[in-house]
């Protein structure tokens, strides 16, 4: 036993013997801590990275409809899930991953030093980056066709959508708030003559429309 390092120096308790008889099952409760060293590893990087993105967003997904009025339903289901969204993110992940300077040997380096790699992660980012913004389908045929341009605008739309029905709204309150002020303040002696009134032009109305509908071509030419 003089070869076992003394680090792994605890108490063990058998429990079985391997099937093949060589080896034996111990358990332990108080199994020693391996030392401390404070010896570094350093890992060269190999010069080829690359970044993916298949589910970066655990977020809310659904797309919420708002109805503002009878006529008008506003759709606000933007959410970080959107394709330019994660176009941005992916972008910026190519950049923050680092790296992009190969400090390598040259003579070192088994699979050889490539001058052009933080060029090409850059330029692809960049790309990616435009597309974001505004997408290129001839460009960039693979990527999502949603872009924040086209986000942009729908914001602005429902934007326009509120601003306009709530200017409409106030103008009916104050249509509203008009008319009951005039209610409320009318006398009662002129409230009932204005009535009287209305019912007479509606009883005359009513007269109008039986004579016209008592018209026929057999009584005209009677």
């Amino acid at each position: 036993m003089g070869n076992i390092d003394p680090a792994y120096n605890g108490e063990y308790t058998v429990v079985g013997v391997a099937d093949n008889g060589n080896r034996l099952i111990v358990k332990t409760n108080s199994f020693p801590k391996p030392p401390l060293t404070t010896a570094s590893i350093t890992y060269p990087a190999n010069g080829k990275m690359s970044v993916s993105s298949t589910s970066y967003y655990q977020g809310d997904k659904l797309a919420t409809d708002i109805r503002v009025d009878e006529n008008t339903v506003l759709n606000i289901g933007i959410t970080g899930e959107d394709g330019a969204f994660e176009k941005v993110i992916r972008a910026l992940c190519m950049i923050a991953q680092g790296n992009l300077v190969d400090e390598r040997n040259p003579m070192d380096a088994p699979d050889g030093v490539d001058a052009n790699r933080a060029l090409e992660r850059v330029t692809e980012a960049m790309n990616l980056l435009d597309d974001a913004l505004s997408h290129n389908n001839i460009k960039n045929s693979s990527e999502s066709k949603s872009d924040l341009t086209q986000l942009n605008y729908k914001v602005g739309l429902n934007l326009k959508n509120v601003s306009t029905k709530i200017t409409t709204q106030e103008t009916l309150v104050k249509y509203l708030e008009d008319n009951i002020d005039g209610i409320e303040k009318m006398n009662p002696t002129e409230a009932a003559q204005l009535l009287q009134e209305q019912v007479t032009i509606l009883e005359y109305s009513y007269a109008a429309l039986s004579t016209v509908n008592s018209l026929s071509l057999m009584n005209y030419l009677k």
